[in-house]
């Protein structure tokens, strides 16, 4: 198992854990407190102090096929989050105005729209990183 795909699990693992944190504080604390359970998510961020190790000097670390997939999945992820940061500008603007009547959105909902994207970001490179490994990994094997 590549580097990449470690990270890929330890960012996805969190995430799981953080939605699930964030589904049981709903009753608890309610929903704006609960988003805190999604900040467990961060801790997908610690990876490279985790996985990176000193490697035997014969080691390779990463080769042409770990680059490739890893551009594809950053390419696609990106795309993704551009889409999330867009819906997430988009749905509470049309919310405000055509549901409320209301012209301003609250200042607090930026940090939360930004969020979105990154955390689209990285969990959806994560995720897409493990299927085109498995993709290859079933094409090299066959």
């Amino acid at each position: 198992m590549s580097q990449e795909q470690k990270f890929a699990w330890l960012m996805v693992g969190t995430f799981a854990a953080g939605v699930v944190l964030f589904l049981v504080l709903i009753p608890v604390l309610g929903i704006p407190a609960a988003f805190s359970g999604l900040a467990l998510t961060g801790f997908g961020g610690l990876g490279p102090l985790v996985f990176c190790r000193k490697r035997k000097p014969d080691m390779v670390p990463s080769d042409e096929r770990d680059k490739m997939i890893g551009q594809k999945a950053t390419l696609v992820g990106a795309m993704i989050s551009y889409e999330t940061f867009i819906l997430a500008c988009m749905i509470p603007w049309g919310i405000y105005y055509f549901g409320q009547g209301k012209e301003l959105i609250s200042v607090h909902a930026l940090p939360l729209i930004v969020g979105a994207g990154g955390l689209a970001f990285f969990v959806s490179r994560s995720i897409l990183l493990l299927i085109f490994y498995g993709r290859e990994g079933r094409h090299g094997e066959e």
